[in-house]
């Protein structure tokens, strides 16, 4: 099952905006959603006597192979612990990149089978005997880790922390994406192997989804950011931060549906937390909008941002009710604040519209602004061979005759 959280209920004290005006978009606390998808698990191995069952190698040429096993078997562990995850997957893949790069150790890239358990979807082992979808296994492992580790942190954020929490959370999600993204890179190498030969949450299109999850979610946490500062007030950019985070949801919702097991209860989950977060991004985009359109004078498309605004408001609350069971409860803090803010934002338009005489009506609806991007993934870049692969080392590998 997924766990949802969101950061903390959004603090239903108003802070007092310009002019008098109260403004609850505009808060001191995080209330930024975040997933946690289960971690990936796997079953340890013997490089060195399945080389050597295989026929690859000969027998006195498998040590580099018996410290690669302890390597993978403690990396398993910190998954398994959450503890110095980060340090024993780089000493692992100090190791076993040596497997997917040109060399001669190059061969053995097919003679182990890697037993990996699906984090989205039914929860079975899958084996395949290739190094790259080991590799790319370890790395979506860790960007779901650092995702685990992000909405962790954002749940227990307080008003002293919440600015500190962000700004990390930010970089980490970045990080994360990057593993995402070279797990793309390896699996996508397959072409059309990969159709049905791979579990759901290692075919392209998924790992392409979940990075997204993790740009639009840091995308977030810079808007969460830049509201708390009551100087961006009223400004455009606020509305280009959250629209382009309801593009990467979008864009991910896209990637998702190209796998979608209709009738898996996990994945029908995830997809209404993702579902719903895209649709709460427009909303809120919207009043971004209109709020920047009032401090602009520019009523006619201040008046279409919040009609807009409230056009959509009833798909945030339809998915919430459809999916509520599989979605934590606090998140309905969230949806009803934003109705008020819907209500809140239309009313002042409304009052100041009628103090300053009813503006001429756009004669098409006011389009979304064009987003601003922050977030990015962080490229990964393999660690260095460990000290064990020395030119001598991999000189010695030989096939059997």
């Amino acid at each position: 099952q997924f766990l949802y959280f969101i950061g903390n209920p959004p603090s239903k004290k108003k802070i007092r905006g310009a002019k008098g005006r109260h403004h609850t978009l505009f808060k001191k606390m995080t209330d930024v959603a975040c997933v946690m998808v289960p971690l990936k698990t796997s079953s340890e191995l013997d490089f060195a006597k399945k080389a050597v069952q295989f026929g690859q190698v000969k027998k006195w040429h498998t040590g580099v192979l018996d410290k690669m096993s302890k390597k993978r078997a403690l990396m398993l562990k910190a998954f398994a612990e959450r503890r110095e995850v980060d340090k024993a997957v780089e000493e692992y893949m100090a190791y076993v990149v040596a497997l997917t790069e040109d060399g001669r150790a190059n061969f053995l890239r097919k003679i182990v089978f890697y037993y990996w358990a699906a984090a989205l979807g039914p929860r079975t082992s899958h084996a395949a005997s290739d190094s790259h979808y080991e590799v790319a296994s370890v790395l979506s492992n860790l960007g779901l880790y650092h995702m685990e580790v992000v909405t962790q942190n954002i749940s227990t954020s307080n008003r002293a922390s919440a600015e500190r929490i962000e700004k990390e959370s930010y970089k980490t999600l970045c990080i994360a994406a990057g593993f995402f993204d070279k797990s793309f890179s390896l699996m996508s190498g397959f072409g059309s192997k990969i159709d049905g030969a791979f579990p759901l949450d290692m075919q392209p299109s998924m790992i392409s989804g979940l990075r997204d999850i993790c740009l639009a979610q840091a995308q977030e946490l810079s808007l969460s950011k830049a509201l708390r500062n009551t100087d961006n007030r009223g400004r455009e950019l606020l509305a280009k931060l959250a629209s382009k985070s309801y593009a990467l949801f979008s864009s991910a919702l896209v990637s998702f549906k190209e796998q979608r097991p209709k009738e898996e209860p996990s994945f029908v989950s995830f997809m209404a937390w993702a579902s719903l977060k895209k649709e709460i991004l427009l909303v809120k985009t919207y009043l971004l909008m209109a709020l920047h359109y009032t401090k602009a004078d520019k009523m006619a498309e201040a008046f279409s941002a919040s009609k807009q605004a409230e056009q959509f408001m009833p798909n945030v609350s339809t998915l919430f009710n459809t999916h509520k069971k599989v979605l934590d409860k606090t998140i309905a803090a969230a949806v009803k604040l934003l109705e008020e803010e819907c209500q809140r934002v239309a009313y002042k338009i409304k009052r100041d519209t009628e103090m300053l005489g009813r503006p001429k009506l756009l004669d098409e609806p006011v389009p979304l602004v064009e987003p601003q991007e922050l977030a990015r993934a962080v490229p990964y870049t393999y660690p260095e061979h460990s000290v064990d692969w020395t030119p001598e080392v991999i000189q010695t590998f030989e096939l059997k005759d």
